[in-house]
């Protein structure tokens, strides 16, 4: 974050991209997120909404920010940095949301503005669905700033050092609390389910917003690391044409190797089996960067291969022509 909060005006200041947003934090930190959150949505108010949907176990906020308008009859769902080593995606994704706001009423896609577009589908999105544990893998142990949590944090199993973190301040690995599944026994550094289904706040988070969304057209989840995106459908093969048009669309933009994971038994209580079942929507997992850590320096590649894809699932799900751009 490079500009100072005080130096933000109103409304209709001008901003230029980047302003905001830094790339050069090599570590993607929560103070950085709300930091930047609170920046653009000063900056850009009719544009960029933001609310805190849920308080972490170390008491952090976590936030959902609606691109567009909220009142749209579409929603686009993402979440970034469910896995607490992964913070270089929430720092992409805010990234875009930067770039959709300083260019909303003179940018576009195929010709139609990206203000027509995002006012019929609106981008919902969770940028940092796992801070406590992004605060650990950016700064170890200590940054739980809770007694007993970073007491007991110290005591769990950990797998490279702490910058290797995916769980959240609990042991909780969130990208497995979906289902009951005993991959880890206890609390660690990652693959534990939890003590229950939607045990941890960070999962109970993500379920009241998806409640509070009317017609979620596609389900985004950004993790690390490999260049792939895994997808697949629901069982019934009627909804594989619709998966597979999501899947197709953003492999036009970023190029990765897509890996159908629909017949696969190997659900650990992930978000996207439990949104394949439940919600039965066009689903991706993108999965960024070559290695874990993603390093840096792969950021600018990365945001380059992503920048268009919101606005991208917007036009394939907009059901309202909006007028198109001179």
């Amino acid at each position: 974050m490079t500009l100072a909060i005080a130096m933000i005006f109103t409304a209709s200041t001008a901003f230029s991209f980047g302003a905001v947003v830094s790339t050069s934090d090599s570590k993607y930190t929560y103070k950085d997120l709300k930091a930047d959150i609170t920046e653009l949505t000063a900056a850009y108010p009719n544009i960029l909404t933001q609310s805190v949907v849920g308080v972490t176990a170390d008491n952090r906020n976590l936030y959902c920010l609606k691109l567009g308008n909220p009142d749209a009859p579409n929603q686009i769902f993402v979440t970034a940095d469910m896995h607490a080593r992964e913070y270089i995606n929430g720092q992409m994704i805010m990234e875009c949301l930067e770039y959709y706001c300083s260019n909303y009423e003179t940018g576009s896609y195929n010709n139609v503005k990206y203000s027509d577009l995002f006012n019929n589908v609106c981008i919902v999105v969770m940028p940092m669905v796992n801070p406590d544990g992004v605060a650990i893998a950016t700064g170890g142990s200590s940054a739980i700033r809770d007694t007993a949590l970073r007491t007991a944090l110290k005591k769990m199993k950990r797998y490279g050092g702490y910058s290797n973190w995916q769980a959240n301040a609990n042991g909780v690995d969130l990208n497995r609390n979906y289902k009951k599944y005993g991959s880890a026994k206890s609390p660690q550094w990652a693959y534990y389910c939890g003590p229950s289904v939607f045990s941890e706040k960070e999962t109970q988070a993500v379920l009241g917003v998806l409640g509070t969304c009317t017609n979620v057209k596609a389900f985004l989840n950004i993790h690390s690391m490999g260049n792939v995106m895994y997808w697949g459908y629901y069982s019934k093969t009627q909804y594989k044409s619709n998966c597979w048009s999501l899947v197709k669309l953003l492999k036009s933009l970023n190029g990765y190797k897509t890996i159908n994971e629909s017949g696969s038994s190997n659900n650990h209580g992930d978000l996207e089996h439990y949104i394949i079942n439940t919600y039965k929507a066009p689903y991706a997992c993108v999965e960024t960067g070559t290695t874990i850590p993603v390093p840096h320096y792969q950021l600018k590649t990365i945001y380059s291969k992503h920048k268009k894809m919101f606005a991208a699932c917007a036009y394939q799900y907009n059901t309202i022509t909006p007028t198109p751009t001179e």
